[in-house]
């Protein structure tokens, strides 16, 4: 009797974002595999599982363990059955296919498949995108009969699959220009519709040919770009899926998950479902915002004291996500996480169809707390024409302000405007709030101080004045506040890169103080703000005194730094 093998999930060389070993639990959660279920016949079925760009075998070797972990949990089977059936699942019930050539991606997968206890029978070298798994020149005779193999596999007009596990890659593209491609696009049906779009990206093209794979009422789980959620560009793809497939569920990834593979990508799992027919009504949506898993993956090489806390916050969140998942499944969903169909009819992002802004105003107002949109304490600033630099036009050296994500403005470097790219930078004046378009939720908003009079900014900042009545110290200390923060965000337009725009933010509700609230904070506030100045200032005159006293200060050493100096 073979016992489930320890599971090393390392993915290195994979070419997708998914790499955190916890994601692939979470995804096999989400697929809910059958194992021996009993069907209404009184048959029983053990699921067919499919990884058509498995990479390494990731998910697949995932999938091992739970349709195994069920088979070695089931009491009412013998020793002997639970044999049977593990042999099954290993050699018949699992099957990777992978294009990647350098490395052989597919052959690493067979030898991670078999090191876990499956022979790798299963996982062919091939691209699946290719509908009809043509041959190549080069092939040798043992390729040429694999991929006979996969054309017998994959033949069928209901669909040999019943669930999908995946994470495609999302920037390779396949474009019309090149005679290999455009033969394999002739047979996408969104291709053909769309004769004048050059390119598409693989990802897209993965739900149509899964949709060929899957049988009716197939379960497809897949790792998907929020940007192909949210964005208008892929309005259309949406509409395809929302033809092809009922939505299940979207599990939002947290921004920062997956850093060892380097991709700057927002991310989430979503989960369809094979439509039995045309007819069939959406349903309600099971969403659900994650915070941790993915970001126990750390990129780093060396472990930090609180990783083991991240990692076991991500465990109890993936128990968590599956339980509700399961709960909503058998229709007894936490009202939380259930999105109505008439929100998922034009975005499929978590952060637009389950969230909502304004949720604390109502409690403000219980609590005697003044509550306004954003529109009615600040104005966006119309800068005066003494104040807007033709940037290429321009040879007079300006200082760049810099906006950090703790709320502080400091000097930038100096810098000459016709250098740069910018066709308009803008002087910014005491006591403006400045917002960084891209990073204001990080905390990127200023009040510009006394001293950074003059400091120049570009289009990537939102700058607002205070209102009559509304003291700027005040108004920066709510804008950086968490609740108002948030709602931000859930405002920003974009998915990897967010941004503030004031059409945007104008209507979000904020808190304000009464008068003498507002003049005791702005006191302590302001007063701070002069101890900082006073302490920089000291700190300034002591290394002053010290390069001083050590000649610390020599033309000599200027003259090699400024030489010499690598480039920025």
């Amino acid at each position: 009797m073979r016992d489930i093998p320890e599971r090393d999930h390392a993915r290195q060389g994979s070419r997708s974002i998914l790499h955190a070993q916890e994601s692939g639990q979470l995804g096999v959660g989400l697929g809910q595999l059958r194992v021996n279920a009993t069907l209404p016949n009184g048959d029983t079925y053990t699921d067919r599982v499919l990884d058509a760009c498995c990479g390494t075998g990731g998910f697949l070797i995932d999938a091992l363990a739970d349709m195994w972990r069920k088979v070695n949990g089931n009491q009412a089977l013998s020793d002997s059955d639970k044999e049977e059936l593990r042999d099954i699942i290993a050699n018949d019930r699992i099957v990777g296919v992978d294009v990647g050539r350098d490395p052989n991606l597919a052959r690493i997968a067979r030898l991670n498949m078999y090191l876990h206890g499956d022979g790798g029978s299963q996982i062919f070298h091939a691209d699946a995108l290719d509908k009809e798994v043509e041959d190549e020149a080069t092939d040798s005779p043992e390729v040429r009969a694999e991929r006979a193999q996969l054309r017998t596999l994959f033949d069928s007009d209901d669909g040999v699959f019943d669930v999908v596990l995946t994470n495609p890659p999302f920037a390779k593209p396949y474009e019309r220009k090149k005679t290999a491609d455009q033969r394999i696009l002739n047979n996408y049906t969104m291709a053909l519709e769309r004769p004048d779009t050059k390119k598409f990206r693989s990802s897209l093209l993965f739900f149509e040919r899964y949709h060929d794979l899957l049988r009716p009422g197939g379960r497809l789980v897949s790792v998907i770009d929020d940007g192909i959620l949210s964005g208008r560009d892929y309005r259309w793809f949406r509409d395809v899926l929302r033809q092809k497939y009922l939505i299940r569920a979207v599990i939002s990834l947290p921004g920062d998950a997956f850093q060892r593979s380097r991709a700057r990508v927002k991310t989430s799992f979503l989960v369809l479902e094979k439509r039995e027919h045309p007819g069939e009504d959406q349903p309600a949506v099971f969403m659900y915002g994650c915070r941790y898993v993915g970001n126990d993956d750390p990129s780093r090489e060396r472990t930090l004291p609180n990783d083991r806390i991240i990692q076991e916050n991500a465990r109890a969140e993936i128990r968590e996500v599956i339980e509700e998942f399961t709960r909503f499944q058998a229709g007894e969903g936490d009202v939380r996480y259930v999105v109505p169909p008439d929100r998922v009819t034009e975005r499929l992002d978590v952060k637009h169809c389950l969230m909502t802004t304004g949720h604390m105003s109502a409690t403000w107002e219980e609590h005697g707390v003044r509550v306004l949109p954003l529109e009615e304490i600040v104005t966006p600033k119309d800068f005066p024409a003494e104040d807007v630099i033709d940037a290429q036009n321009s040879d007079e050296p300006v200082t760049y302000l810099i906006v950090r994500y703790d709320g502080r403005a400091t000097a930038g470097e100096e810098i000459e405007p016709s250098n740069t790219q910018h066709s308009r930078l803008y002087r910014v004046r005491t006591d403006d709030i400045v917002i960084s378009n891209i990073a204001a939720s990080y905390g990127s908003i200023a009040v510009v101080p006394p001293e950074l009079d003059g400091h120049v900014i570009g289009s990537e900042y939102t700058v607002l004045q205070a209102q009559a009545g509304f003291d700027p110290a005040v108004v920066w200390s709510v804008l950086r506040s968490d609740e108002v923060r948030a709602d931000m965000l859930l405002v920003a337009t974009g998915a990897n890169r967010t941004r503030i725009r004031w059409d945007g933010i104008k209507d979000v509700l904020v808190p304000y103080p009464e008068a003498d609230a507002v003049q005791r904070l702005a006191a302590q506030l302001n007063e701070a703000d002069a101890a900082e100045r006073r302490a920089a200032a000291a700190r300034e005159q002591a290394a002053n005194e010290l390069q001083d006293a050590l000649l610390l200060n020599q033309d000599y050493s200027r003259y090699i730094l400024d030489a010499f100096k690598p480039p920025r």
